[in-house]
C-alpha cells in the first residue's frame, strides 16, 4: 500500500532528501514551505506521514504540532534534524512527537519510519472499528442447531468460511442473519480482523456512501473533513451490509463495480486502492424478483448469487426453541441479576407452539420480559405475553392426530421421570418400563433437555 508523505520544508532541502531516500517507490511526496500550504495539503485529502523540522511553525507563528493533531488526529508526525539525537529526542517528547529522523535522511531509516507509521495507523484503525462494533456484538443471538434445517445452515456457514467471495444471507426479520454473518467471520481466516455491520435500510444515501466509499473534503458541507470509507479502511476484515436490497440503484452499481475490480477510488486523492476484505450481506427481499423488475442491479446480484444462505423462520424449526431459550436464559439472568434458571413444562410448551412472527428476536424479547416478571427460579406460563398464552390454550388443527398426541404425552412422561430420578437415565428408564437405549433414542428424537 502506497503512502502519502507531507514534507514541511523550511528551504533547507529536506524535501529533496526525503524524495531521494524514497527512490523509485510508489510513495507520493507533497511539499509545503508555509503554514498556508501545509494546511491546504492537510485539508485536500489523506496524509499518512508528516515530516518536518522541529522549528517548523504553524498558523500565526504558533506551534505546528497541536494544529496538526486537531486537523488530522490519525496522522504520524516525525521530526527531522541533524542536531544531537538526545536534544532532538527531548524536543520530540516535550511536544508529543513519537518519531525522529536523523539528517541526512537515509533510505533505511525512512523505510523503517514508514513501516512503524503504517503499523501504528493499522492498530488505530482496528481498535476504532472494534470499539464501533462492541455494542452491537453484545447480545448477539446464539446459533443453535437441533433442527435439520439449521444443521444445513451451519454446514453452509462452514463452506462460506473457506472463501472470500461475497455471500448473501436471506431470511425473515429477526431470524438471526447477523449472527450467521458473524459466525462466518469468526470461523474464517479473517477472524482476528474487525467485523463491521452497517444497516442499509432507513438511512440517507449520502450516509451509506460516506461510510462505505468515503468522501473528499467539503463534498457535502464546506467544513466536512476528508475520510476514507470502510472498503478502504477494513483491510483484512469483514463488512456486513444489512438489507442489501435497500441500497439505491446508484450505490448498487458502484458497489458491484468495486467488488468486481477489487479496487476503490479514494475520494480527493486521485488514485485507486486495492481492497482486501470480505463482504457479507443480508436481505429479506427476493432480489431475483427485484432484479427482473429493474429495481436491483443484475451484476451485484450475480456476485452474491453463487453463495446464498437461507435462514429458516423459527416456526419451521421449533426443535431449536428449547435450546435457544436455555442460551438466552444464561445471559438474561446475568444481565438482570435474577435467579431464574429454567422454564416450566407448560411455559416451554407454549413457547414451542407459538408461531413467532418476529422469529428469534421476538423469542429473546419475550424471555427478557418473562425473566423480569418471574417470581421464582422458573418462568411460568403466567409470565409469558397474552398472545403466547392464548395460542397455547387454543386447539390446533392437529389436536386429534395420534402421532403429535403420543409425542406430547411421551415427552411429558420422560421429563417427569428424569425430574423424579434427578436426571439418572437408567433409573428413569426403569420407571418408564422401557430400555435405556429406547429412552436415549426418545430423548434425542424429542429434543428433551435433562
Amino acid at each position: 500500500m502506497s503512502e502519502i508523505l507531507l514534507v514541511i520544508d523550511t528551504q533547507d532541502g529536506l524535501a529533496e532528501e526525503v524524495d531521494a531516500a524514497l527512490g523509485t517507490g510508489d510513495q507520493r511526496v507533497l511539499c509545503a514551505t508555509t503554514p498556508d500550504q501545509t494546511f491546504a495539503h492537510l485539508d485536500s485529502g489523506w496524509i499518512d506521514l508528516v515530516v518536518c523540522s522541529p522549528d517548523a511553525q504553524g498558523a500565526e507563528g504558533y506551534d505546528l504540532i497541536p494544529q496538526l493533531r486537531r486537523r488530522l488526529p490519525h496522522v504520524a508526525v516525525a521530526f527531522a534534524s541533524s542536531a544531537d539525537s538526545t536534544e532532538l529526542a527531548e524536543q520530540a517528547v516535550a511536544r508529543g512527537v513519537c518519531e525522529m529522523l536523523a539528517r541526512p535522511v537515509s533510505p533505511a531509516a525512512l523505510q523503517l519510519l514508514l513501516q512503524r507509521s503504517q503499523d501504528s495507523q493499522r492498530r488505530q484503525r482496528v481498535n476504532g472499528l472494534l470499539r464501533r462494533e462492541l455494542r452491537r456484538a453484545v447480545g448477539d443471538c446464539p446459533i443453535v442447531a437441533a433442527s435439520q434445517s439449521m444443521i444445513t445452515v451451519l454446514e453452509d456457514v462452514e463452506r462460506a468460511t473457506q472463501c472470500s467471495t461475497p455471500t448473501l444471507i436471506r431470511g425473515e426479520p429477526g431470524t438471526g442473519k447477523e449472527a450467521i454473518a458473524r459466525a462466518i467471520h469468526m470461523q474464517s481466516a479473517r477472524h482476528e480482523a474487525p467485523f463491521v455491520a452497517l444497516s442499509c435500510a432507513g438511512v440517507a444515501e449520502t450516509y451509506i456512501e460516506n461510510e462505505v466509499f468515503g468522501r473528499a473534503r467539503g463534498d457535502y458541507t464546506h467544513s466536512a473533513p476528508a475520510r476514507r470509507g470502510l472498503l478502504a479502511e477494513m483491510r483484512g476484515g469483514t463488512l456486513y451490509l444489512d438489507e442489501l436490497g435497500a441500497l439505491s440503484p446508484r450505490l448498487q452499481t458502484r458497489l458491484a463495480r468495486t467488488l468486481t475490480t477489487r479496487e476503490i477510488e479514494l475520494p480527493g486523492e486521485n488514485r485507486t486502492l486495492e481492497i482486501d476484505l470480505n463482504v457479507l450481506a443480508s436481505t429479506q427481499r427476493d432480489l431475483t424478483r427485484e432484479a427482473k423488475a429493474g429495481r436491483f442491479d443484475d451484476e451485484l446480484l450475480a456476485l452474491f448469487d453463487p453463495t446464498t444462505l437461507f435462514v429458516p423462520p423459527l416456526r419451521e424449526r421449533r426443535e431449536d426453541i428449547p435450546l435457544l431459550a436455555d442460551s438466552f436464559l444464561i445471559r438474561l439472568r446475568q444481565n438482570h441479576g435474577r435467579c431464574v434458571r429454567g422454564i416450566s413444562d407448560s411455559a416451554l410448551e407454549a413457547l414451542t407452539r407459538y408461531p413467532w412472527p418476529g422469529n428469534v428476536r421476538e423469542l429473546e424479547n419475550t424471555l427478557d420480559r418473562a425473566t423480569l416478571l418471574a417470581d421464582g427460579e422458573r418462568i411460568e406460563l403466567r409470565d409469558l405475553p397474552d398472545a403466547v398464552q392464548s395460542d397455547h390454550n387454543e386447539m390446533s388443527d392437529d389436536v386429534w392426530a395420534l402421532r403429535p398426541a403420543r409425542r406430547s404425552a411421551e415427552t411429558a412422561a420422560i421429563r417427569r421421570a428424569l425430574r423424579a430420578t434427578g436426571g439418572n437415565r437408567t433409573h428413569a428408564a426403569r420407571l418408564l418400563r422401557i430400555s435405556q437405549r429406547a429412552l436415549l433414542y426418545k430423548i434425542k428424537d424429542y429434543a428433551i433437555r435433562d
